[in-house]
Order: C-alpha cells, then sequence, then structure tokens
C-alpha cells in the first residue's frame, strides 16, 4: 500500500506523516527537523543515500505550490521502494545511485501557507 497518497490535498500535517512513515518504512532513510514555522509547523527534510554528491530538491516554496510536495514525496517513496527492492528508478540502479549521492528532500518549505491554501488555517 504507498505511504504517499497523491489524490487528496496535502498538508502540514500529512507531509510530516508521510515523512516520518517512509523513515519507519525504509530504515535507510533518514529525518531531520530544520526549523519551525511562525505558527509551529515543522520544516522537514527526507535524506536518502549516502553518497559523495550532495543533491537538493525542494517543494511547496509558495502557498498555491502545494501539489509540488506531492510530487517530491512520491519521488522519494519510488527511490526508497527501488532501493529496498534493487530495482531502477528512471532506469538507473536505485541503490548504485544511493552509494553515489546523498539526496536531500524538503517537501514542504512553507507548510503556513500551504495550510491556508487548502483550508487548514
Amino acid at each position: 500500500m504507498p505511504i504517499v497518497n497523491t489524490q487528496v490535498p496535502i498538508t502540514a500535517e500529512s507531509c510530516d506523516r508521510m515523512i516520518q512513515e517512509i523513515v519507519r518504512t525504509y530504515p535507510f532513510c533518514r529525518s531531520e527537523l530544520l526549523a519551525s514555522t511562525a505558527f509551529q509547523r515543522p520544516i522537514r527534510t527526507l535524506v536518502i543515500g549516502q553518497g559523495p554528491r550532495k543533491v537538493i530538491y525542494s517543494a511547496a516554496h509558495h502557498a498555491n505550490e502545494w501539489i509540488t510536495a506531492l510530487v517530491l514525496l512520491k519521488f522519494a517513496e519510488d527511490l526508497a521502494e527501488a532501493i529496498a527492492s534493487g530495482g531502477k528508478i528512471f532506469g538507473v540502479d536505485a541503490n548504485t545511485l544511493s552509494q553515489r549521492a546523498t539526496i536531500y528532500m524538503v517537501p514542504m518549505v512553507d507548510p503556513d501557507g500551504v495550510d491556508l491554501v487548502v483550508g487548514e488555517i
């Protein structure tokens, strides 16, 4: 059963839950709290890989961009699943990718704005 539900608008709370569930499901993933917003919503990073190349992806910089958080979380889930199963992602061996790069993802840079737009505030 997928962790990331792309069929509904995302909220700061559901984003946080999905990040935590990806980390629980795939022990090679980790998460760090980067900061808290003015309304005390967490801004988290999801980290996959341990390679020397560092890559950062960020999404939902503005309130109306909430759907980009789902896209990034779905990519993270697909990458983690490919690593766990020894598969490929976009034609690239996922385990090799995780050994060559560390990917930092911040799915929701503006959780307060996202919650405002989707009606949580």
